[in-house]
């Protein structure tokens, strides 16, 4: 498929892919294929998120997104960033009452892919609840509601013990999870994966 790319087949990549569906196997495709195809749903998630009718155009993103992730090691380290940020924004929910601010369809494909990330994908889900487009709603009860659930998920994988601890930090006092980022205990929980500069 990529050869077809390169050479601009599109019809042969179209065919590829179409059969790559239907067979469940997106999640084989080269490294540098996933990364773009990644890369570029991440950024229509993100997208689709903050636009009008979120709650049905998001479920087709990370349906697409799930087709290439399987475990851990699928996703490229180049766009494993990106990647959670966007769902972990979508998770996290808009702050409208209706439905809680999470797509219903989307909400347990969102939790399925936060149940693949590792270690390094757990610390990047860290890393952007302390982002400017995601930390607001950790202000709102409903979005601390949300990462109530989301760190449910992740401290039922993580294996290293600083990541544990430094969730379970976080779960003890959820209405200030907002601003762990700013204590210096959080900070010293986590100075073995986290540079905060």
């Amino acid at each position: 498929i990529d050869r077809f790319r390169t050479n601009l087949e599109r019809t042969k990549e179209e065919l590829g892919v179409t059969f790559l569906n239907s067979v469940d196997g997106r999640s084989y495709e080269t490294f540098p294929a996933k990364t773009i195809q990644l890369d570029h749903l991440a950024d229509q998630l993100e997208e689709t998120h903050n636009a009008w009718d979120n709650f049905h155009n998001e479920p087709p993103i990370i349906r697409e997104i799930l087709r290439f992730v399987s475990k851990p090691e699928d996703v490229p380290a180049a766009v494993v960033s990106k990647l959670t940020r966007a769902i972990l924004l979508c998770r996290l929910g808009n702050g409208v009452s209706y439905r809680q601010g999470v797509s219903p369809a989307g909400l347990p494909l969102f939790d399925h892919y936060l149940k693949l990330l590792n270690d390094d994908g757990i610390v990047e889900l860290i890393l952007a609840l302390y982002r400017p487009e995601i930390n607001p709603q950790l202000y709102l009860e409903q979005g601390q509601q949300h990462l109530e659930a989301v760190l449910g998920i992740v401290s039922q994988i993580a294996v290293a013990d600083s990541i544990r601890q430094s969730i379970d930090f976080l779960q003890k006092d959820i209405k200030n999870a907002k601003s762990a980022n700013k204590r210096t205990e959080f900070r010293q929980l986590t100075a073995g994966f986290i540079d905060w500069s």
